[in-house]
This record gives C-alpha cells, structure tokens and sequence, in this order.
C-alpha cells in the first residue's frame, strides 16, 4: 500500500501528539506528593532465614474500648496505645474508622522500635448514631498481616428534651 505524502504526514502528526500525551502523563504522575507510607511498599520478608524474617506485630493495651451510654451528638476521645512486640521496626502508614464519624490523625509517623509503646486518638461523634455502637480502628503497617484492629463500643442514646 502506497501512502501519500499528506498521509503520511496525518500518521506522524497523530503519533507526535500520542507521543506528547503519554510523556505529559508520565510527567504528572511521577510529580504526585502523597504523604501517606504506603504498606504495599513496604518490605516484609517471608524468607527461611531467621534474619529475614522479623517481622513487627501490634499489640493494643485493650482490645475494646467500652464507652457506656453517651447522648446522641457528644464528641468522644479515646486514646489507644499499642507496642511494637515484633523484632523489627513498625512503620504505621495508617489508622483510620470503620466509618466516618470516627476520625484518628495524630498517629506516629516514625518507625516504633521493637519494645516500644506509641498511641492514637480517635474521636467519634455520635451525631447521627442511635443504639449499640461498634467502631473497629484499624492500624495498618509493615505487620502481618497488615492490618491490627481495636474496637470501641457503647450505646448513643438520644438527649431527653
């Protein structure tokens, strides 16, 4: 098949321009800022060998938090603590609510030495809640699994009026 000059010049300029978009994507995607440590890069080596494989492990001082009856719209605060009873260091990329009326974002961003406590609070706000209450905190971090998860429960009861 024989192109013309004009098609040929159609076929580099589509290329030019598909060439252009890919190396802009790369670009932008590259530059992205995300603070967060991801868990997915974090090395946890499951080797044969004793040194390869310590690992961190989270242990919770109390598994479950049980906050009583509180009236419906209270903000309330726990602080959790755990320790790093692994025997490697523990990178916590994360702890978060099972739902959105509990947020934590005062975790530790530095590595928790074998041994070593640290600790979180998360704050729940009971504005739209009624009845029993179960909020599971999950930590996640270079453990295994990754994932560690405490609980805080009670009942919201609405105020008397």
């Amino acid at each position: 098949m024989v192109k013309s000059k004009k098609q040929e010049g159609v076929y580099l300029n589509k290329l030019t321009t598909l060439g252009l978009a890919l190396l802009t994507t790369l670009l932008i995607s590259c530059g992205a800022n995300d603070s967060k440590i991801n868990t997915d890069l974090i090395n946890n080596p499951l080797s044969g060998s004793e040194q390869e494989s310590k690992v961190p492990k989270v242990t919770f001082t109390e598994q479950r938090f049980e906050f009583g009856t509180i009236s419906q719209g209270e903000v309330l605060e726990h602080v959790f603590e755990l320790t790093n009873t692994g025997d490697a260091p523990l990178l916590i990329s994360s702890v978060y609510g099972s739902c959105g009326c509990t947020v934590v974002d005062d975790w530790t961003k530095e590595p928790i030495a074998p041994g070593e406590k640290t600790n979180f609070t998360a704050r729940f706000n009971s504005e739209s809640k009624e009845g029993m209450q179960t909020i599971k905190i999950t930590v996640e971090a270079n453990t295994l699994p990754a994932k560690s998860v405490t609980v805080m429960a009670g009942n919201v009861v609405k105020p008397n009026k």
